[in-house]
């Protein structure tokens, strides 16, 4: 794989902390829905399943929510390195992650943001970013 040795550097971790703030600002202490409607705690983490014994009702600290986004980053660095065919930058790694976070695996699988990637069509790629809002699929709306 292109990316296999790359991490989220600090430059994405500050933007994805600028931006996935809770609705009182900085990380969210206490559940809310995000603007996709899905529960939401952290730095943007959505609430799986098998985690609301531990998150539901809970009210977390900075430590947590950095300890909660470090594992999210770990799993969608894994998404955008098993998607991603071609070597990237550190801002683009970092972009795509940060775009993972947000709408997941799934749909940066489905994209034409990745195909755009993937096909080195780097000048379109930012257009294609600016599809996408509130984690929701352009080609819903």
């Amino acid at each position: 794989m292109a990316n296999e040795e790359m991490r989220t550097g600090a430059g994405g971790k500050s933007v994805i902390t600028h931006y996935e703030q809770g609705p009182d600002g900085g990380f969210a202490k206490k559940r809310y829905y995000c603007s996709s409607g899905k529960p939401t705690i952290g730095w943007g983490h959505v609430i799986l399943p098998e985690e609301k014994a531990e998150l539901w009702d809970a009210t977390i600290d900075a430590a947590k929510a950095d300890s909660i986004l470090a594992k999210d980053l770990i799993k969608y660095e894994a998404s955008v390195k098993k998607l991603v065919k071609v070597k990237l930058t550190q801002n683009q790694f970092d972009a795509l992650v940060s775009f993972c976070l947000n709408a997941g695996e799934g749909s940066l699988a489905a994209s034409t943001l990745l195909k755009k990637v993937n096909a080195g069509l780097h000048a379109e790629v930012p257009a294609e970013f600016l599809k996408w809002k509130y984690g929701t699929d352009p080609k819903t709306k």
